[in-house]
């Protein structure tokens, strides 16, 4: 008892947690342990952030008691964290952590920050190099337990990679609230639900924990089947035989029996947001063909010579870091940004939608939730679908009188999302439509979209939607957009082996590279006017061509491999067994040492390919 007690990092016992008449969680109980890695996952509103807030000291319970290790050093990354934006990045790591330069250095390098970047003002960072500035100073602290409130948000892959390997490879327990499935697949171990108002701990993977609670719930209906099947048939004894004295004794006595018996609890399913997207009846073909345009604002360019295909039916995510230029690629094709130079087409039967990252912020705050989506939906539309969609979105009842200025941040997305999708147009076109949408409401998004009969091109950094939504990809990098010509697991696998041109120092070199292609550009362009490179640049198209060839290659390698070992392990169990009636066998003996050295080299293989897969 002793060591499972040093183990504990903190422990909350019978907590209770209102605001005004809301409760967020009542009498729960839970604890912390060391080495845990622990996803903190629930609808918006259910109280993860306050959990937080009460785990850190900022807020109190009403009842119930928090216990924490003495002593015990904890870190936080809040949503809204404000940073000096004069400081350099190095500054600010050893003021906030106390750390020496020497003893970063690994530190910096696992988190691909090179000296060129934390020496500049954090003010000329991208959120993606402030974001692992601030990890660097929290993990540099060393404590025991890290707080990670939607640390996704608002990332680029490549910084959510280095977060996850930097997560996955990390030495302190770590408490991580996200709506990111692969995300919290790939570095968790223990799932902390927060719903409903009561908060559950469940060991394993966030696929583990869809498992367990799917069996939790079938074994307590059969269970509550079961009491009540028995509390019927004490009720039927009863009514039968209550009247006759012979049996009066026995009937009273049965029902003592049912007052003792208690009812199992079954929570009703939280509400799951199922977005019904109304289906476009434009005829006609869905096409956009770009050819080398050229984007900016005044005379600031963004991207030069972007050139792609997009054709009916396809659901296109646009992927890069952040301030590459995806918001500015998808503001150009939905019309709201013309194109410096180039030609950028639509076919005549396009009929566009547009979400932007600022389109909740500009909803009408003193309008009703059912007036904004109202004045969104064609005349024609009937009052009840309109409702129906309202309801998808979790609006239901006296909800969709709420006024938009008394929404939550991810009630307004909704409204905003719901805007869109009633428009009945045939092309989306969704800039982060992700953020500040719970768990749930990500994964009916994804589904949904997934089986939409129009376009979609979108911009989203959760790998999850991404990987249910997508058909496409076009990669927006080094100034430029193109199709990228694999799948979205093939971009991800080509990140993290490092071979797609990145290069850490490309934010500080990045004004001096444009010029440079800017040259490259009018030169090219002069030379070959009549002669317009095809969509996509067949060089680097061949070249991804060759990473998928290669992945899928190596796939089936570890296939093999697995294949391989069932069968020689079956072989090695029989000959021991025989073995052991014929010790002195040498033949035998040989065979199975012969095996045994098969087996270990296929096993040695077989962790070679996974590494390379991973």
């Amino acid at each position: 008892m002793a060591n499972e007690s040093s183990r504990n990092l903190l422990q909350l016992t019978a907590g209770t947690k209102s605001f005004g008449t809301k409760i967020l969680f009542s009498n729960s109980t839970f604890s912390i342990n060391e080495n845990e890695r622990v996803g903190v996952i629930g609808p918006n509103g259910a109280g993860k952030s306050t959990l937080f807030r009460i785990i850190t000291g900022d807020d109190v319970l009403d009842e119930g008691r928090l216990v924490k290790k003495s002593n015990l050093r904890m870190a936080i990354l809040r949503q809204d964290q404000q940073l000096p934006l004069e400081l350099d990045g190095l500054t600010y790591i050893q003021e906030q952590s106390g750390a020496q330069i020497w003893e970063i250095t690994d530190l910096l390098d696992r988190l691909a920050l090179p000296e060129a970047i934390v020496q500049r003002p954090l003010g000329e960072l991208s959120g993606g190099y402030r974001m692992r500035i601030q990890l660097c100073a929290l993990v540099a602290a060393k404590p025991d337990l890290l707080l990670l409130d939607e640390p996704t948000n608002y990332l680029d892959i490549q910084t959510l990679i280095v977060l996850e390997d930097l997560l996955i490879n990390l030495d302190c327990t770590f408490l991580l609230i996200s709506h990111d499935r692969e995300f919290l697949r790939r570095t968790t171990d223990h799932i902390l639900e927060v719903e409903q108002g009561d908060i559950i701990k469940y060991p394993g993977t966030i696929d583990d924990y869809f498992e367990q609670k799917s069996l939790l719930r079938d074994q307590l209906e059969k269970t509550s089947r079961g009491v009540e099947a028995r509390k019927q048939t004490i009720r039927d004894f009863a009514a039968r035989f209550g009247a006759k004295a012979s049996k009066a004794r026995a009937a009273q006595s049965r029902l003592k029996q049912l007052d003792k018996m208690e009812s199992i609890d079954i929570k009703p399913l939280p509400a799951m947001a199922r977005i019904s997207i109304p289906q476009p009846n434009t005829p006609g073909r869905i096409d956009v063909i770009a050819r080398d345009i050229v984007l900016g604002y005044g005379e600031r360019t963004i991207l030069r010579n972007a050139s792609f295909e997009i054709t009916s039916g396809d659901k296109v995510a646009i992927v890069g870091e952040n301030g590459a230029g995806k918001s500015t690629l998808v503001k150009s094709i939905a019309g709201r940004l013309d194109p410096k130079s180039g030609s950028l087409q639509q076919s005549a039967a396009v009929r566009c939608a547009y979400y932007a990252q600022h389109v909740a912020a500009e909803l009408p705050a003193n309008s009703t939730v059912i007036d904004v989506l109202t004045d969104a939906a064609p005349h024609t539309a009937p009052n009840q679908q309109i409702l129906d969609l309202a309801g998808s979105l979790l609006f239901s009842g006296n909800d969709v009188k709420k006024r938009i200025g008394n929404l939550s941040g991810g009630e307004k997305a909704r409204v905003a999302l719901g805007k869109i999708l009633l428009s009945g147009s045939n092309l989306l076109i969704l800039d982060e439509p992700t953020n500040h949408l719970d768990f749930y409401t990500v994964e009916a998004l994804a589904h949904s979209l997934h089986t939409f009969k129009g376009n979609v091109i979108f911009v989203s950094h959760d790998q999850t939607f991404v990987k249910t939504v997508a058909t496409k990809i076009i990669e927006v990098h080094d100034g430029t957009a193109t199709i990228f010509h694999g799948s979205y697991d093939d971009y991800i696998w080509s990140l993290r082996r490092g071979s797609m041109r990145r290069d850490s120092n490309d934010e500080s070199n990045t004004s001096q590279a444009s010029r440079a292609h800017s040259k490259k550009s009018d030169a090219a362009n002069s030379n070959n006017a009549a002669n317009p490179p095809l969509p996509g640049h067949r060089e680097e198209r061949e070249r991804q061509k060759q990473i998928a060839t290669q992945r899928r290659r190596m796939e089936k390698r570890s296939g093999e491999i697995e294949t391989r070992l069932a069968k020689l392990q079956i072989e090695q169990e029989k000959m021991a067994a025989d073995l052991d009636f014929a010790p002195s066998n040498q033949e035998l003996m040989a065979k199975l040492g012969a095996v045994a050295i098969e087996i270990q080299a296929l096993e040695s293989e077989w962790i070679e390919v996974l590494s390379e897969l991973s």
